[in-house]
């Protein structure tokens, strides 16, 4: 820690047996030298020292994504992509991130809560087509949906890169 900037500030620490004057040892077993040599006026009698570096002294700053910072929208980009071929991944990552206190984007949650509802009704959507391949039809149907959801979830994703809200067409809307 030679040559590093540092400055004195009181520690919850207590000297232990065997220690030298000017030395604390905390009850992690982390010991701290004070700045001030023993015997020589500027410490408070009482209250041990630790040496601090500079660039710990300042605490962190919480980030928040705001308008005009870009937030990282990779989950709203996975939960897009990933809906027509795994549909419980936007479900997953919705719920997962519904969740989050800190660090809350309003917009990709939004985008995130679209693709969970189009995830859902997919899933009705998937059972309505099994129930038409009886009829010989399903496959059809089935083909003809599964190629829409891919081009709406694109269509989302490159409305979310814009910064633009989307609604999945015939989408059934289980949150709101």
């Amino acid at each position: 820690m030679q040559g590093t900037p540092h400055a004195t500030t009181p520690a919850a620490v207590a000297p232990q047996a065997g220690s030298s004057a000017g030395q604390a040892v905390t009850a992690a077993g982390t010991q701290y030298h004070s700045s001030v040599p023993p015997g020589q006026a500027g410490p408070v009698p009482g209250v041990q020292y630790q040496t601090v570096d500079a660039q710990y002294q300042q605490a962190p700053q919480a980030q928040y994504a705001s308008p005009n910072q870009p937030a990282d929208r990779s989950m709203g980009t996975l939960s897009h992509i990933l809906g027509p071929f795994v549909w419980l991944v936007p479900l997953i990552v919705y719920l997962v991130k519904n969740g989050e206190q800190v660090n809350r984007d309003e917009f990709q949650l939004a985008h995130l809560r679209e693709s969970a509802n189009m995830a859902l009704t997919w899933l009705i959507a998937t059972f309505i087509h099994g129930l038409l391949m009886l009829v010989l039809i399903g496959i059809l149907t089935f083909m003809v949906h599964w190629i829409l959801y891919i081009v709406w979830a694109i269509q989302a994703n490159s409305a979310m890169g814009r910064g633009e809200m989307y609604s999945y067409p015939l989408c059934i809307k289980f949150f709101t």
